[in-house]
């Protein structure tokens, strides 16, 4: 069964129009990309999809019954949410962040039972946290942090986990740290994920279809070599990309030229930047 569906997702703000008629669908075992520049509307579609806003037309299904339909508990024990903020240095130990997580699937008097303890010990154990399980998460880095958030995402025991720039502010040994856990728990579990990337070169490596969205509506779909494509960059974020195969796994790779950029586009020029392995990211 499909985890989660949009069809004509629709919302505005002050009688501006963030979105326009979004249909999509995430399947068990698959990890879905939304991409597209800053102000295309992905986080206010992550928003919707996530249940922690009501869209103004058009409706979203959590396995097919309307996502307004489940319980915020209900949901939370299939649906588990990494915002864009990511985890807060709280004054709380790794390990009493990540029991947090055990909080949809207990009953009225939330105390932690035997089952919600082996959960966390095995959560604590798949993302090497067994060390730090009782160092304090305000003395943790960002990128420490950010590890402990998946673990309680995981002790959720999810079957969808949305992510919203889950790699921002990390250097390139954290992100790919970071989407390599989240992709060994996704296909150890059948997990249904879906992650707004502002990198297309990771997106591309790490997400089995794109939706690619512009001004609110969505302009591409399909895997990454049918989204990642230069007329599609060329459109969609106004610069002149050269596209060429990844030399182990031949993913489509994007790079360009800082000249390339047209300034002609709503797109500044810091927008454009080198990411940590010397390849382009887009803001």
């Amino acid at each position: 069964m499909i985890v989660l569906t949009a069809e004509g997702i629709t919302q505005s703000y002050g009688g501006t129009v963030v979105l326009r008629g979004i249909d999509l669908e995430v399947n068990p075992g698959e990890t879905v990309g939304l991409i597209g520049p800053n102000g295309s509307g992905k986080t206010t579609l992550v928003r919707l999809l996530s249940g922690e806003e009501t869209p103004d037309a058009g409706s979203v299904k959590l396995k097919g019954r309307e996502l307004s339909a489940w319980s915020p508990r209900e949901r939370a024990r299939r649906v588990a949410v990494l915002p864009q903020e990511g985890l807060p240095p709280v004054a709380f130990t790794v390990e009493e962040v990540v029991t947090m997580g055990r909080h949809p699937h207990q009953g009225p008097w939330p105390w932690t039972g035997r089952e919600d303890r082996k959960v966390v010990d095995q959560v604590l154990s798949q993302t090497s946290l067994e060390r730090e399980r009782h160092q304090s998460v305000d003395r943790m880095s960002g990128g420490e942090r950010q590890r402990v958030a998946i673990a309680k995402a995981m002790a959720q025991q999810p079957e969808l986990l949305i992510l919203d720039e889950p790699t921002t502010f990390l250097d390139i040994s954290h992100q790919l740290a970071i989407l390599d856990r989240i992709r060994s728990w996704q296909r150890k579990e059948g997990l249904a994920v879906l992650v707004v990337l502002h990198d297309l070169n990771l997106a591309a490596q790490y997400c089995d279809r794109l939706l690619m969205i512009q001004n609110g509506a969505l302009v591409r779909e399909g895997t990454p070599a049918d989204v990642i494509q230069s007329s599609a960059i060329r459109e969609v974020y106004g610069v002149e990309p050269v596209i060429i195969p990844h030399p182990l796994t031949r993913i489509p790779q994007v790079l360009l030229r800082p000249e390339s950029v047209d300034r002609r586009s709503r797109l500044s020029k810091e927008s454009v930047s080198f990411s940590a392995d010397s390849r382009y990211t887009f803001g």
